[in-house]
């Protein structure tokens, strides 16, 4: 799906489908929640680091459910690139772009 901000978007619901999304689709950034109903975000975040199909896409965390300060030092140590609240879309939007322009600035292997 094209979004207004000019990148397609993949929106997925379940834990099992980030994880074969992620592999198929092979995205240039996972924005990743903490809550799924079959999964734990900070487990889905360990595979996908632990994965050599999937670990080198940046992963931001955006949650907004409980303590936000210890859920972000998990999420980091587990490999996200940045953990932002929920409540803040555009500070959500400037991390993203952030992280597109490093992709873009990369050389190509």
């Amino acid at each position: 799906m094209a979004s207004e901000f000019g990148f397609e978007l993949i929106q997925v619901l379940s834990g099992q489908t980030v994880l074969l999304t992620a592999v198929s689709a092979k995205p240039d950034l996972i924005v990743l929640d903490l809550s799924f109903p079959d999964a734990d975000g900070r487990d889905l975040l360990a595979q996908l680091k632990a994965d050599a199909r999937t670990r080198d896409i940046p992963v931001l965390i955006w949650s907004g459910h409980g303590d936000s300060e210890s859920r972000s030092r998990i999420a980091l140590k587990l490999g996200a690139e940045d953990y932002i609240e929920k409540s803040d879309a555009r500070l959500l939007m400037r991390k993203i772009e952030r992280v597109m322009l490093r992709i873009q600035a990369k050389p190509a292997a």
